[in-house]
């Protein structure tokens, strides 16, 4: 799952070192960064991110803090998830009574950044959907995530192979779709995405993968062999005999 975040009132160092170690999370892409009540409030209303690291410190521009976050709630109806930094901790009451998720200390360190990520997460867990809307133009198909087999890059398309040998082709790219996909999707070749739930052999001898149905056999790449070897270990259950 995607999350999107934003960064508001932080100086330039602190700017530097969260877009640093936010790398390291490639499922939270930054829409904005800025260092104005007014075009920060006209940003989130614009496209509200999932999450907003504030500084509550008032420098860079900023009036009031928590301030700014009062003036989004009559308009939206779930605000972002804010995100407290600061140098001390002497505002935890107003950081709590404004209801923020994570108090951060600077210097910020990865570590506690992971935990508020990972905490941010858990809170924001959704059940994972049971079909996929793929748009062309007008035109929206709905599949049901049960009924795909594999999917396969064609140049900047994706075919999506389905049961009783359908198939629809998307307009986005695999990595696209690697990203959006419930975790039991699993990709092994650059070209290639399966479902794991309609595996019945992998054959690690000839590196291919053998699906439900009359699907052809999906080779699997070196390079992503260690998830297929991943994979393996989940469902084998070594035979004990006794003796």
């Amino acid at each position: 799952m995607e999350f999107t975040f934003s960064i508001i009132g932080c100086d330039s160092e602190v700017e530097k070192n969260l877009s640093k170690y936010l790398k390291n999370f490639p499922e939270f892409h930054c829409l904005f960064i800025s260092h104005k009540n007014e075009e920060a409030i006209d940003y989130i209303l614009q496209d509200p991110p999932s999450v907003v690291f504030l500084d509550i410190d008032n420098k860079r521009g900023l009036r009031n803090a928590f301030e700014l976050v009062k003036e989004l709630y009559p308009y939206l109806h779930e605000l972002p998830s804010f995100v407290a930094i600061s140098s001390s901790k002497r505002k935890a009451y107003d950081v709590i009574k404004n209801d923020f998720i994570d108090y951060l200390l600077k210097p910020l360190s990865l570590p506690e950044l992971r935990k508020c990520l990972m905490k941010f997460k858990k809170q924001n867990q959704t059940k994972e959907p049971d079909k996929l809307c793929l748009k062309s133009y007008s035109d929206y198909q709905f599949i049901e995530m049960d009924e795909i087999l594999y999917l396969m890059a064609d140049n900047n398309t994706t075919d999506f192979f389905l049961k009783q040998d359908r198939k629809v082709t998307a307009y986005k790219t695999l990595k696209h779709f690697e990203n959006l996909l419930p975790k039991n999707f699993l990709r092994i070749h650059k070209s290639y995405i399966v479902n794991t739930r309609q595996i019945t052999r992998i054959n690690f001898g000839k590196s291919l993968i053998v699906l439900r149905g009359k699907s052809p056999d999906i080779p699997f790449s070196k390079s992503f062999k260690p998830q297929v070897i991943n994979l393996k270990e989940r469902f084998y259950f070594s035979p004990s005999f006794a003796s």
